[in-house]
């Protein structure tokens, strides 16, 4: 009896720690593909995402193919998007 009094202590213990972490919001991700006006893609080009609420900002990269994926806090985030003549 004393050996299953031990197990439940441990599967309410594992229980209350999934709650709490259940708590928090899940990550988000980001995925989008930069192209120039004339429909062809950009390789590294530079993307900037800026959370709304703080204005916390979150800097990466396109790949080869132009795309980039970016993992973020939940929340609403702004993409600007620039042009600049060569």
């Amino acid at each position: 009896m004393g050996f299953r009094q031990n197990e439940t202590c441990v599967s309410l213990v594992s229980i209350m720690c999934s709650s709490a972490m259940s708590h928090r919001p899940p990550p988000a991700q980001s995925v989008g593909q930069v192209k120039d006006g004339s429909g062809a893609v950009l390789a590294n080009a530079s993307v900037k995402l800026t959370l709304v609420a703080n204005g916390t900002t979150r800097d990466t990269k396109t790949n080869d193919s132009g795309d980039f994926s970016a993992q973020l806090s939940t929340g609403e985030y702004t993409i600007p998007s620039r042009s600049r003549l060569c």
